[in-house]
Order: C-alpha cells, then sequence, then structure tokens
C-alpha cells in the first residue's frame, strides 16, 4: 500500500509546510554584501539591514592617554568609553600604534611624559595621524608642559600641533580638550586652559574640523591617583565627556535597520 503520511500530517513535512519553510528562508536576500528584508506581508515599506558604519578614533596625548594609573590595566579613558559610544550601528574601533597588554584593541597614540613639543615631533616624523587614518581624533595634551616649566609659548605649540594633526587627516574631526585638573595649584593650569580655547576658536574658525572639550571642569583633584593622573573615576568622568562630544558626530544608533 502506497504511504501518504507525508499528505496527511505523519513524519514527513506537508507541502504547506514546506511552502512556509522556503518562503522564510526567502525573506533575506543579500545584493550587493546588503541583507534585504521582504515586503511585509500586510504591504508594509520593506525594511533593510545595513552592515554597521567603521569608525575609527584616535586618542592622542600623554600617559593620561596611554592610561597611566586608574585600575592599573592602563586602558585610561578608553575603557569606559567605548560602551558609551558603541551601538548596533556602528562599528567602533580605537586606532593608533601603541596599546596595553591587557586591552589590545583600545589602540591609541598616548606617550608617558611628552610635552606638546614632543608629541608634534614624533608626529610628524612617524605620520602616525596618516597611518591611523582616523575619523575622531581625542586630543589631550600640555600637562607634562605645565609640570616641568614650560608654560611659556604652550598655546602657540598646541596651534603647531593641531595644525600638522589636520594636515594628516584633513577630514577627520579634532576633539581638543582642556586639560585636568593638577594637584598643585601654583601651576598654570588654568591660563593655558584659556589658550587651548583661544587656539579651538581660531583654529575652527579657519574651517578646521575641530570641536573644543571642556575636560578642565569635568574633573576635581578628588579625581586624581597621584595628584597628576585619574584615578578610576576621573577616567570614568573622562569618558562621558568625550562621549559627549562624539555622540553627535557619530552615526545615528537607530541605523540598523532603514525603511526602504
Amino acid at each position: 500500500m502506497k504511504n501518504t503520511s507525508d499528505r496527511h500530517g505523519g513524519r514527513g513535512p506537508s507541502r504547506r509546510r514546506v511552502t512556509s519553510l522556503l518562503a522564510g528562508a526567502a525573506a533575506v536576500l543579500m545584493v550587493g554584501g546588503v541583507a534585504h528584508a521582504a515586503p511585509a506581508a500586510d504591504g508594509g515599506p520593506e525594511r533593510t539591514a545595513r552592515a554597521a558604519t567603521l569608525v575609527k578614533i584616535l586618542p592622542l596625548g600623554d600617559s593620561i592617554t596611554a592610561g597611566w594609573g586608574g585600575s592599573g590595566d592602563w586602558t585610561g579613558y578608553r575603557k569606559p568609553l567605548l560602551p558609551l559610544i558603541q551601538a548596533p550601528s556602528r562599528d567602533v574601533r580605537f586606532v593608533g600604534s601603541q596599546t596595553s597588554a591587557f586591552a589590545p584593541e583600545l589602540r591609541h597614540e598616548g606617550y608617558s611624559g611628552y610635552t606638546i613639543q614632543q608629541l608634534e615631533t614624533v608626529v610628524t616624523r612617524g605620520s602616525l595621524v596618516a597611518k591611523a587614518a582616523p575619523d575622531q581624533i581625542l586630543l589631550h595634551i600640555g600637562t607634562n608642559d605645565m609640570r616641568l616649566g614650560l608654560a611659556a609659548g604652550a598655546p602657540e605649540r598646541l596651534e603647531k600641533l593641531v595644525r600638522e594633526v589636520n594636515r594628516q587627516a584633513p577630514k577627520a574631526r579634532i576633539h581638543l580638550a582642556s586639560i585636568i585638573p593638577i594637584a598643585n595649584p601654583r601651576l598654570p593650569v588654568d591660563a593655558y586652559n584659556v589658550g587651548v580655547q583661544a587656539v579651538a576658536k581660531k583654529l575652527a574658525g579657519e574651517g578646521i574640523p575641530l570641536t573644543f572639550v571642556d575636560m578642565a571642569t569635568a574633573l576635581t583633584t578628588a579625581d586624581l591617583g597621584d595628584g597628576v593622573h585619574p584615578n578610576v573615576t576621573g577616567y570614568a568622568k573622562m569618558a562621558k565627556v568625550w562621549a559627549g562630544s562624539l555622540e553627535p558626530l557619530l552615526p545615528a544608533r537607530n541605523q540598523a535597520f532603514v525603511l526602504a
């Protein structure tokens, strides 16, 4: 006798079920590397799934950028910053030639003990910014100039550095920060930060893609582990300030799917 279980709900799948499975498999089509969802059954708009947009961020500066102190893993503000700006529509990556053994993916160009002039020299000679090819640059520099008695002319040296950074990556947005407090009240940190803001205003007025970031008021000396470098709380505060500056310039968080 002929087995008819495939037609009457036995062990084999029904023709109706096979048709349903095939329809479901065809609901997502790949066209040019982009997944296109088929129109909804009710005739609604087609939804298109797009790959996340790559966003390359270059942290640039001294040991505070490198992440000295804090939790001891040399990730500084980068570790708490990443979850604040990551989203399904964004593939956020930190770039640079420097890294930490604890988190090799959180790359940077932070150099312990460097002054503005030293950073400008290494950036120029090594074409560090051009090699990193960033979309966004987080620049915090000048702390060691204050500590080493090099405050005179520091804003002018900073302007030269920023111009070189822009020359190497003219389309990248530079987020130029005032420096965080130093526990020694005799150092001219406040005066330098006024100069940082003036440099930012001048260069932005020339058309350089630049945003001034007020990092000075975000931390207090209570947020420092050794009077110079942030503790864990201090780095977390820096991360929030960077995130606030970055967020308006990044792909919208809800763009993982768009209406076709």
